[in-house]
């Protein structure tokens, strides 16, 4: 799925070399069925995204379901998704080591009739030792999430972690997990990175199910930049 919208920022000055001011604003339609080509049947999507130093995010994200329509990959449901992050560097070794927390919390109220309707928190914490800047570097990742039902649209999130859903549409939600990531460098602009991933299910996916899903999986990645 391709959103289509548009998309703007600005930048900020604020007579600091450490502080950066910039706020983003984007505006798009997505089309959950396949089945309309007409405008008015688009679900849709708006964000902001205002990055207020360095080292932390904040943003907003609405997204408003069609009445009109009927979708169950998305559930038929509004989310309203506030996502705040932070990540401190330390260079005072060798290696800089970073640390870094995202949380994401659904606003969004849902009937108590609907499973796992509390399920609306998510957050990911991530440290980092190493870099991928020159010949030769490496890094050392590992990442902790936990990413409740409702804390994020399952079908629009990313499915690194997991290939929980169908052949179609992805489902990367209600679970929570570990990753492990290992970097080489060959060059400023190509390296190599292992991912392993393990995830469990947070709760159980709907009330039909019996047992909480698992994976594990691994990715190599090689990364050229042009």
């Amino acid at each position: 799925m391709i959103p289509e919208g548009v998309a703007g920022g600005f930048s900020f000055p604020t007579g600091s070399s450490v502080v950066r001011l910039k706020s983003s604003l984007g505006w798009f339609v997505m089309e959950g069925s396949g089945s309309s080509n007409r405008f008015s049947d688009k679900s849709r999507l708006e964000a902001g995204l205002k990055p207020v130093d360095l080292a932390t995010v904040a943003g907003y994200y609405s997204f408003s379901d069609n009445p009109g329509t009927t979708d169950t990959a998305l559930a038929d449901l509004d989310y309203g998704i506030w996502v705040v992050g932070a990540r401190a560097t330390f260079k005072g070794t060798k290696k800089p080591l970073s640390v870094g927390d995202d949380y994401m919390r659904n606003t969004k109220s849902y009937p108590s009739t609907l499973f796992n309707a509390d399920q609306k928190t998510g957050y990911v914490f991530a440290l980092n030792l190493g870099r991928l800047k020159d010949k030769k570097d490496w890094l050392i990742g590992y990442y902790y999430a936990h990413i409740e039902k409702f804390a994020v649209v399952a079908r629009l999130a990313q499915d690194d972690w997991l290939r929980w859903g169908s052949t179609t549409d992805t489902r990367s939600s209600n679970f929570e997990g570990h990753e492990i990531r290992l970097a080489y460098a060959f060059g400023p602009s190509w390296n190599v990175m292992l991912r392993v991933y393990s995830v469990e299910g947070i709760e159980l996916e709907s009330a039909a199910a019996v047992t909480q899903e698992d994976g594990k999986r691994a990715r190599l990645d090689f990364n050229i930049a042009f």
